[in-house]
């Protein structure tokens, strides 16, 4: 599933990542996709850590 982070303040995209969490066993939920999103951002150094707050995300 493709996520995009949305920076608050602009509307803009700063980034998007294809996430795959299916597993046979558990349907993931919106928020595992973005936590999995949020931390590729965070090791693309494109985000802080702390800043969680100043986005959104976008399935």
């Amino acid at each position: 599933m493709k996520i995009s982070i949305i920076k608050n303040d602009t509307d803009m995209v700063i980034a998007s990542y294809q996430i795959n969490l299916n597993t046979l066993d558990h349907t993931p939920s919106d928020e595992e996709y973005y936590s999995q999103a949020w931390l590729h951002a965070i090791e693309d150094d494109i985000v802080e850590e702390n800043d969680y707050a100043k986005y959104s995300f976008k399935i």
